[in-house]
């Protein structure tokens, strides 16, 4: 196994709009899709597209649970220890992708019981031992185990920190690829800065001197500080952008997916840039995610009309329930 996920898997519910709505005013919507995100459930999927073997460490429940599942076999990821807890119901996420300004909003539905996340004692130490990466979302018991089972083993921790806080920061020498977002990256900072110069502050919190912490900031590219301390910067990718959600998560993936391939940290960050740009021409995290020709062919010609991704977005129309009668 090339990685294993510790995280929480949804559903998505998917709508491109024109606008958000004001009150008492509705929206016009422009497509819709019925996908599954969370950060490391869209990075396995990435993984797996890309050629990799992933496999989930999670909990599911009820119809939604059971969706989720079978959208993780389709794309060849590992479901042996995605649990399905009963009398429990899979958060269902509304995501809104707003054309006039690119942005995105989210609405958790809520369920009367909802699927609990994994706790540490649930852990299979063996089946995630058996991965040569570990790929987490935060710091937390569960997490933060696993994490020090691979440290001591000597097998790479990455995490995607998309909401991580100064309290999380205590335990960052567990993790060799710090790879946060902006929200992060602000909630240290502030925002802006001194990109270099920051990042080295967090690197030093992770105590080793091949440490990898990066922040991706959307349009703006990514920037990081490599294996050997060395600092980069790279532009995003110019595509047309229908839908961000779920960009991140796929990076992180495609990140892995680069350093698998042997890339240094600064190649496989350049590498997940390109991967991330095709998912964004599509609506939701995984109808538009490429495999490895495909990425090929947009680095080196910057086409990205691939008629798989549109069948992939077509099959994603589909309400999902009706797949499980």
């Amino acid at each position: 196994m090339d990685v294993a996920g510790i995280g929480t898997p949804y559903l998505d519910q998917l709508l491109s709009i024109e606008t958000l709505p004001v009150t008492d005013h509705g929206a016009r919507t422009l497509d819709s899709s019925w996908q599954y995100g969370g950060k490391v459930p869209t990075a396995l999927v990435a993984l797996a597209r890309l050629g990799f073997t992933a496999a989930m460490h999670a909990n599911v429940g009820g119809a939604a649970g059971r969706c989720i599942k079978k959208d993780f076999e389709r794309h060849g990821v590992d479901c042996r220890n995605l649990r399905d807890v009963p009398g429990t119901h899979s958060i269902t996420v509304v995501c809104l992708a707003e054309k006039s300004t690119g942005g995105r909003s989210f609405i958790g539905v809520p369920s009367p019981c909802p699927t609990p996340n994994v706790k540490a004692s649930e852990l299979d130490r063996e089946s995630l031992l058996a991965a040569k990466w570990l790929l987490i979302s935060d710091l937390e018991e569960a997490s933060a185990l696993a994490a020090r089972w691979f440290k001591e083993a000597g097998k790479p921790v990455a995490i995607d920190g998309d909401s991580l806080d100064q309290k999380s920061s205590e335990r960052f020498s567990l993790v060799d690829h710090l790879l946060i977002s902006e929200n992060t990256y602000a909630a240290f900072f502030g925002g802006g800065g001194d990109f270099e110069k920051n990042l080295r502050e967090l690197r030093k919190l992770q105590r080793s001197d091949a440490a990898v912490a990066a922040v991706t900031l959307g349009a703006g590219g990514v920037a990081g500080i490599d294996e050997g301390g060395n600092y980069f910067r790279y532009p995003a990718h110019k595509v047309d952008v229908v839908d961000t959600t779920g960009a991140g998560d796929v990076f992180h993936g495609a990140y892995i997916a680069g350093k698998l391939e042997g890339m240094g940290a600064a190649e496989a960050c350049a590498f997940a840039q390109a991967v991330s740009a095709v998912k964004c021409t599509k609506l939701g995290g995984r109808a538009g995610i490429p495999d490895r020709a495909q990425v090929r062919e947009f680095i080196e010609t910057g086409f990205y009309g691939f008629p798989e991704l549109e069948e992939r977005a077509a099959y994603y129309r589909e309400p999902p329930y009706d797949r499980l009668l």
